[in-house]
C-alpha cells in the first residue's frame, strides 16, 4: 500500500515535471515572440522620427520656397507699378505738351 502510493506519487511528479517543461517551453516562446515584438516596435519608432524629420525638412523648404516666390512676385509687381507709373508720367508730359504747342 505504501509502495503504490510512493508509486502513484513518483507518476504525479514525472506527470508534473513534464507540465513544467511544457510550460517553460511555451514560455521561452512567448518571451522569444515579445522580445521580437519589442524589437519591432523599435524599429516603428525609429521609422517615425525619420519621417517625422523628412516631414519637418519638407515644410520648411516649402515654406521657403512659398516665401521666395511671393517676394518675386511682390518684386515684380512692384516693377509694373513702377513701370506703368513711369509710362503714365510719359503720356501725362506728351499730351501736356502737345496742348502747350496747340495752343
Amino acid at each position: 500500500m505504501l509502495q503504490e502510493e510512493i508509486e502513484r506519487k513518483s507518476k504525479r511528479l514525472d506527470e508534473l515535471r513534464a507540465e513544467n517543461r511544457e510550460l517553460e517551453e511555451e514560455f521561452k516562446k512567448d518571451s522569444t515572440a515579445d522580445a521580437e515584438r519589442a524589437k519591432e516596435i523599435q524599429r516603428l519608432r525609429k521609422n517615425l522620427r525619420d519621417q517625422e524629420a523628412i516631414l519637418t525638412t519638407c515644410r520648411t523648404t516649402i515654406k521657403t520656397s512659398i516665401i521666395g516666390v511671393v517676394k518675386e512676385v511682390k518684386g515684380g509687381v512692384t516693377e509694373l507699378k513702377d513701370q506703368l507709373n513711369a509710362s503714365s508720367s510719359y503720356w501725362t508730359n506728351f499730351i501736356e505738351t502737345a496742348l502747350r504747342n496747340v495752343i
